[in-house]
């Protein structure tokens, strides 16, 4: 018969209280089971403990502690869960760059042999290079082309008045260069 007065009691609280302020404790009296279920169901004196979570050596390192559980702390009006504090340590590793350098471009060397009236050449005879040295014939007569042949090289085209043609020399080795139009135009580059 207990029973009986308690639950016509707890009914008539209830329709006093009124269908929304019911609704608004229901909901707060089922999240309390729930944290209380899920309390009891996790209480252990250590969380079980994760493996530590490593990243690439080129990343930092991190390292999780293990979390514990949350505490469940009666109150008057309710359940509060408290999370408890875990010290966790991240210790990056150390990354390090190492700066390429710059190759600076080395300019190229020109050498320019001049053909002149009065069949001249400036420099003439023999002229010695290095290796990718880049040498350049500049007609300046004052009226006649010029085409300058090394044999097993090049023939360049005709080099008119005021024009030039060059040649760069990346084999070591004696290069005999003549004017297949003017054959007093003539030396030889010596290339180191």
């Amino acid at each position: 018969m207990g029973r009986t007065n308690e639950g016509k009691e707890y009914g008539k609280i209830l329709s006093t209280l009124g269908e929304s302020t019911m609704r608004k404790h229901s909901i707060a009296l089922m999240t309390f089971l729930i944290i209380l279920s899920v309390g009891i169901a996790g209480c252990s004196s250590q969380a079980p403990s994760a493996p530590p979570v490593t990243q690439l050596a080129t990343q930092p390192t991190t390292t999780v502690a293990p979390t514990a559980a949350p505490t469940v702390a009666p109150t008057a009006m309710g359940t509060t869960v408290v999370p408890t504090p875990v010290a966790t340590n991240v210790t990056p590793a150390p990354v390090t760059t190492t700066a390429k350098p710059t190759a600076t471009p080395t300019p190229q060397i020109v050498v320019t042999i001049k053909m002149t009236n009065y069949n001249t050449v400036d420099p003439s005879g023999t002229v010695v290079v290095k290796k990718g040295t880049k040498v350049v014939w500049e007609n300046q007569m004052m009226a006649r082309e010029n085409i300058i042949k090394v044999e097993g090289l090049f023939t360049s085209p005709s080099i008119y008045t005021g024009g030039s043609f060059g040649y760069t020399f990346d084999k070591a080795g004696a290069y005999e260069w003549v004017s297949t139009t003017n054959g007093a135009f003539k030396g030889t580059i010596t290339v180191q």
